[in-house]
């Protein structure tokens, strides 16, 4: 079961940038992922072999947010150095099944980072839509690290969109993540996926249980909530699975080793997650992999 966060740990944890008149924002966001981290501790415990990780979603009029919260296997000190760097970004984003190709560029101080996303899996490189985000390191101290990825369009009339992480050094060598995931959608957005849910997307669910079926079997959150769930899971599960592959091999096997780590963490949530066959999704990955362009990479 997925239980919520109390509601004023989420709603601080989204706003990085928020802070009280006169305080160090990014001091502020480091507490409060720290109460979060300890709130977390308290009902979770710290076993090793408990899966701490809590999602949470909500939705306004045109938006929709995902949070997720939780310890990954991975030293604060060796996530800080990777995740600082854009180009790292391109390596965990591209592990998500529906994105096709991914560049990460500077100049001076401003990295740009353009994702290339297909609304199905088996959809071509060709077919995608690019999505341009801004790279932002907010903040990068021992303690403390926060990235922050923004893009103002994205496809089907969808705006604004938000990647935030953040993480502190947890207990026992291991780091505790907050990874959020926000865009506003408009009128296009809504009739598009409204005809979504009715065919292709009927029966997909996100974490949130809202009840239960006749039969005892828990009832998920659907519609965009669900969606906006999905895809937060599916990047925490990209972070984790570019933390957890390193070592002296080369590029090529690592990025095959990630996208195993990656699709068998997501087929442990396969109510939610399971899209296709692990055989045709790596078949997929290392054929787009091998054919783009490295100025697509």
């Amino acid at each position: 079961m997925w239980r919520k966060l109390p509601r004023w740990l989420i709603v601080a944890g989204v706003c990085i940038g928020a802070s009280t008149a006169g305080a160090d924002p990014a001091t502020g966001a480091a507490t409060r992922l720290r109460l979060a981290y300890e709130e977390m501790s308290q009902h979770a415990g710290e076993s090793r072999s408990h899966r701490a990780l809590r999602l949470e979603s909500s939705e306004t009029s045109g938006s929709v947010n995902g949070e997720a919260f939780g310890l990954v296997d991975h030293s604060f000190a060796g996530l800080s150095t990777a995740l600082a760097d854009p180009g790292r970004w391109c390596d965990i984003m591209i592990l998500h099944i529906n994105n096709k190709a991914c560049r990460a560029s500077a100049t001076g101080n401003a990295a740009t980072i353009t994702l290339r996303v297909a609304r199905k899996y088996d959809q071509s490189v060709e077919q995608a839509q690019a999505i341009e985000f801004s790279y932002r390191l907010v903040e990068a101290t021992p303690q403390y690290l926060a990235v922050q990825l923004d893009a103002a369009n994205g496809p089907l009339g969808t705006s604004d969109y938000r990647i935030v992480f953040e993480a502190i050094p947890g207990r026992d060598g291991r780091s505790f993540v907050h990874l959020s995931y926000s865009y506003r959608y408009g009128f296009t957005t809504r009739m598009a996926m409204g005809a979504y849910f009715a065919t292709v997307g009927r029966g997909k669910v996100g974490f949130t249980e809202t009840g239960h079926l006749a039969n005892g079997e828990p009832e998920y959150i659907a519609g965009m909530r669900g969606l906006v769930e999905r895809n937060t899971m599916r990047y925490f599960l990209a972070v984790e699975a570019y933390l957890g592959v390193s070592g002296t091999a080369g590029p090529e096997p690592q990025f095959e080793a990630r996208l195993r780590h990656w699709f068998d963490a997501t087929e442990l949530h396969p109510r939610q997650l399971h899209e296709v066959d692990r055989q045709t999704f790596l078949e997929i990955k290392l054929r787009e992999h091998l054919a783009a362009p490295a100025s697509r990479k």
